[in-house]
């Protein structure tokens, strides 16, 4: 091999070690995004169960933050968006603005498992019923257990539209449960045993009370 050839194999060579670091480091850039997007998400979930965004939902969940941000991510294909004033969720697809509740009861239905059964009322246990797919008993559930038209679409879809029509329109009603004097001393469990109408009522209380909510809500959801 004479001088000119090793001066071409030799240019060769570098060009390729370079063609190659570059497609690592766009691979290194990329994971890091990746993981940038990922830790972002992780804070945004912690900072909502932290908030009321999770309190507001119908479900307490057992899956950690981790696990509620990937799912949340696979659900609604999101990204995050800071105007200054608030984080939020956008559709990466539509550009367009993600309600958070819609977000969580899409998870849910797709993720039935990540709800905590232990602090079902009725109606919600038919819900996670169906999202599981298990068995139901049509004479044993309600219409208006299924409160928002995804629920009653999944139900139907499900069940049949035979079924639904045959299902009885309300619940009985169950006796009231006793209201807290003092909604600031409650526990996690007491908290999650209210539904979401008398959670409302307990944070307008706390409100009534002078009580700052957003740190009432973080000791009680603290405690056993």
């Amino acid at each position: 091999m004479d001088g000119k050839d090793s001066n071409q194999l030799d240019t060769e060579l570098q060009r390729r070690k370079e063609g190659t670091t570059a497609v690592e480091q766009q691979r290194d850039e990329r994971k890091g995004s990746e993981e940038k997007e990922q830790q972002e998400f992780r804070s945004f979930m912690e900072n909502a169960l932290l908030r009321n965004d999770f309190h507001n939902c119908q479900f307490k969940f057992v899956a950690d933050t981790d696990d509620l941000a990937v799912m949340l991510r696979t659900v609604v294909n999101a990204s995050l968006n800071d105007d200054g004033t608030v984080v939020y969720l956008t559709n990466k697809e539509t550009g367009k603005r993600v309600d958070f509740n819609a977000a969580v009861e899409a998870m849910v239905l797709k993720f039935p498992d990540v709800v905590d059964q232990r602090f079902l009322a009725p109606g919600q246990r038919s819900i996670i019923a169906i999202a599981k797919g298990e068995k139901v008993n049509p004479h044993e559930i309600y219409r208006d257990d299924f409160k928002t038209p995804r629920e009653k679409a999944l139900a139907i879809q499900r069940l049949g539209l035979d079924a639904w029509s045959r299902m009885k329109q309300s619940r009985p009603a169950e006796p009231a449960k006793r209201m807290p004097a003092n909604p600031s001393l409650m526990t996690r469990s007491d908290w999650f045993a209210h539904t979401v109408s008398e959670r409302a009522t307990l944070i307008s209380k706390m409100v009534a009370m002078g009580l700052d909510v957003e740190r009432t809500m973080a000791q009680i959801l603290r405690r056993k």
